[in-house]
């Protein structure tokens, strides 16, 4: 399933919680205290493939730029 089908966590107020949507579990879980793996790669390089959520750096060698993005366990997203 993806994420766009699950409901987020809320506390008991009905207010969301902090979480991070697992892929391998196909749901979202609280973000308390999880460690979340970051990556750095540069754009002649072949990206990482994370096993659940996770944030990367990609560097275009050639701009000089940066881009921040995110894993949805399938591909790196921009972080717009």
């Amino acid at each position: 399933m993806a994420y766009n089908t699950k409901s987020l966590l809320t506390d008991v107020d009905g207010k969301p919680i902090p979480q991070y949507y697992d892929v391998e579990a196909d749901a979202f879980l609280p973000l308390d205290n999880k460690v979340i793996p970051e990556y750095g790669w540069l754009s002649t390089d072949t990206p990482p493939t994370p096993a659940g959520f996770a944030m990367g750096v990609e560097i275009d060698v050639t701009a000089n730029t940066m881009t921040v993005k995110y894993w949805d366990g399938t591909a790196w997203k921009a972080v717009v």
